[in-house]
């Protein structure tokens, strides 16, 4: 059996002979002066602009990235031979790849500032291209969009990607994370499973510990047994409990309650945690003349704050 390409012979546009026998097999060529055996899978594609495409792996060894001339010599059955030669002929392209830029140096802030890059494919793609999107710690960072699509309408445009700082309200400094890039989904082999390079991000931090003492003055207190009463709260969520005690500076005049405060995770943001102060009956030799009360100052211990 055998498969020959016909004089003239262009992939995808011509059919080729097929044979099957028992005994020899003689097809047209088989007599002529010279005979030329192609690979079918290795024709030159004419498209008719006077442009040829030729299959990958049709050169061998390959040739590097480049411009190269061209000079072809053909002979045919009589003899008569042709000659050209074209300067800047064959263009040898890099193979596909998808662009990231920049990778790093990108920076946020916990108040929503953006940074942005960009991702591209370097050739025409014979299918859709698309590449998943997602951030490494998403209490840092947000990236928009989630996937991008390339086709091949639109492959030479490169695509911008945003990524949003977000508020943990935290006092963890400023934090690296990192915007992950997925290997590319597509049916076209040159881009299935490309995975193009991650991308660096700092989201700057704009908390500080503090505690939030209100009101800090004015309060009053009868030794009839009024009470007034504060709040406190923290400014930022603590990494761990934080206890602040409290106490009056004389407990003949006032007593505080409670004694003692603890902040969580989940309760640092209230601001229910009310103090009552009671005044006691007025003595004879009280320090302080009557009707004046001293300023109950609480004990406060929130990392060194």
């Amino acid at each position: 059996a055998e498969i020959r390409a016909p004089q003239g012979t262009l992939a995808g546009v011509s059919g080729f002979q097929v044979h099957f026998s028992s005994q020899d097999i003689y097809t047209p060529g088989d007599i002529a002066d010279a005979l030329v055996a192609m690979n079918p899978a290795a024709l030159a594609t004419n498209l008719g602009d006077g442009t040829w495409v030729l299959p990958d792996n049709t050169l061998s060894p390959p040739l590097a990235v480049g411009v190269y001339d061209v000079a072809v010599d053909a002979t045919d059955l009589a003899g008569n031979v042709s000659h050209d030669a074209t300067l800047n002929e064959l263009t040898i392209l890099p193979p596909p790849e998808i662009t990231v830029s920049p990778t790093s140096g990108l920076v946020t802030t916990e108040a929503g500032q953006t940074a942005t890059f960009t991702i591209g494919l370097t050739g025409q793609p014979v299918a859709d291209v698309t590449i998943g999107l997602s951030s490494s710690d998403p209490t840092e960072g947000a990236v928009a969009p989630a996937t991008l699509t390339f086709t091949a309408a639109t492959w030479n445009t490169a695509q911008t990607v945003t990524v949003t700082g977000l508020d943990d309200l935290q006092v963890d400094g400023n934090v690296a994370y990192t915007i992950v890039t997925a290997a590319a989904v597509s049916t076209d082999p040159n881009y299935s499973n490309l995975n193009p390079g991650d991308v660096s991000v700092t989201n700057q931090d704009d908390d500080t510990a503090g505690i939030t003492v209100n009101p800090t003055s004015g309060l009053v207190t009868t030794e009839a047994g009024g009470t007034a009463t504060f709040t406190v709260q923290l400014n930022t969520e603590p990494a761990a409990d934080v206890t602040i005690g409290l106490s009056s500076n004389d407990t003949t005049e006032g007593t505080v309650a409670p004694t003692a405060l603890t902040f969580t995770s989940g309760n640092w943001n209230t601001k229910a945690m009310v103090l009552k102060l009671q005044r006691r009956a007025h003595r004879a030799d009280d320090p302080l003349p009557r009707g004046q009360v001293d300023v109950l100052e609480p004990r406060q211990r929130h990392d060194g704050i």
